[in-house]
């Protein structure tokens, strides 16, 4: 296992670590740290709003609208931001292309299995199936 992991120089390096744990030889520390730090300004726009939300200061109608805004509007501006500044060779990486739709897949068809084991309705299962695409394939 990479040395980086078991000193976790950083404590969310070591998280992450334990999220990425089944590829270490396909996903590098240093592109998941450089995920986490695109990820990072979105998850603190939420965190804003929820906060803001607890003490009153925005109101549900404002939140709605915040919400289309960050949605629509700033979210894929950052994701384009962030793509643009890349180097075109580096936008396709094989392995992590491979690895994020296999683990999708896997979702996706465990919580078809778990929809069989529950006794779901064929539409439930298929909409739990289709749940880890819409997710993982929206951006």
């Amino acid at each position: 296992m990479d040395q980086r992991i078991l000193t976790g120089v950083v404590s969310y390096q070591r998280t992450v670590a334990c999220v990425v744990g089944f590829f270490p030889s396909i996903v590098s520390m240093d592109r998941v740290l450089t995920v986490v730090l695109i990820c990072l300004p979105v998850f603190a726009l939420v965190g804003l709003g929820k906060i803001l939300e607890i003490r009153g200061i925005s109101a549900e109608r404002d939140q709605a609208k915040l919400g289309w805004l960050v949605y629509y509007l700033s979210l894929p501006a950052l994701i384009f931001y962030y793509v643009a500044q890349q180097p075109f060779a580096d936008l396709i990486d094989v392995p992590i292309v491979v690895s994020t739709l296999s683990v999708t897949l896997l979702v996706a068809v465990l919580f078809f299995g778990l929809g069989i084991l529950f006794k779901l309705p064929i539409a439930h299962r298929s909409l739990l199936a289709w749940s880890p695409f819409w997710a993982n394939v929206s951006y």
